[in-house]
């Protein structure tokens, strides 16, 4: 979750992002991201359970929002604040989404990059 000009690093997710369930792998198979398969991405959830203000002042609407993660040492994408992305998910929650802000943050001892995405 990552803004511009901006880097958040944090110990624990949930300081930012509470626990929210995640896509299982094999979903994730079914899922593209501006046209590449994510790493790890949440269910959308509502767009009110972002308390950090650094990304909450980014979002556009109460749409919901969703994280996507990538690994830090080795990323597979890299999104800007304010990049709108195109939504490749069978399950169908909205087809579009913009670019909120990111952190970086350690999941399961793993040190990532989070970006927070919201549906337009």
């Amino acid at each position: 979750m990552y803004l511009i000009g901006i880097n958040i690093t944090i110990n624990s997710p949930e300081v930012i992002m509470p626990t929210f369930p995640y896509y299982s792998l094999d979903d994730l198979k079914q899922i593209k991201i501006a046209g590449i398969q994510p790493d790890d991405m949440t269910y959308p959830y509502d767009a009110k359970n972002v308390k950090e203000k650094r990304i909450s002042e980014f979002l556009r609407n109460s749409n919901d929002v969703f994280v996507v993660s990538t690994q830090f040492k080795k990323p597979k994408y890299h999104f800007k604040v304010s990049q709108e992305i195109d939504i490749e998910n069978p399950w169908a929650y909205g087809e579009r989404a913009i670019c909120c802000g990111h952190i970086q943050s350690a999941i399961k001892g793993t040190r990532v990059i989070s970006y927070f995405f919201q549906f337009l």
